[in-house]
């Protein structure tokens, strides 16, 4: 804890991982370090829309390898990428469909707009798009 202390007094940057792309450019990234995986994807991709009973999706599935996207992708091309400071902003680790789900059910108690009955999912104004630091000020200010 010293360090991260030191650091953080430091202003050092701290990598939670928000990253923001266009499809094309993280497909642009796959493709550069994984290739041969895009290539059987967009096949299967092409076979399942021919097919009345899909399944080659399914099967390329239970193959691929399991891949650390970080390490793999991401840290093997610096040269491409950029780094923003965020304003203040929380941090959750969104590691798991269930973590995801308590932060948005957290979310959503300040933040009626996000509110949801269980088990369905409800379209945001702006899909895709969610503002971390008014969040985060909202539940400080709520907390």
């Amino acid at each position: 804890m010293h360090i991260a202390r030191e650091l953080f007094n430091a202003k050092a940057l701290w990598n939670s991982f928000i990253f923001a792309a266009t499809g094309s450019a993280l497909l642009g990234l796959l493709r550069l370090h994984m290739g041969a995986s895009v290539d059987d994807m967009a096949t299967a991709l092409a076979r399942d829309a021919q097919s009345a009973q899909p399944s080659a999706l399914t099967e390329l599935y239970e193959r691929l390898p399991a891949v650390d996207f970080s390490r793999a992708i991401v840290q093997r091309a610096p040269q491409i990428l950029r780094v923003v400071a965020a304003p203040v902003c929380g941090w959750n680790d969104l590691g798991t469909p269930r973590r995801v789900a308590d932060t948005l059910r957290r979310l959503g108690d300040h933040a009626p707009g996000l509110r949801t009955e269980p088990g369905r999912v409800r379209q945001m104004p702006m899909p895709g798009l969610i503002n971390l630091a008014a969040q985060h000020a909202r539940l400080a200010l709520a907390g």
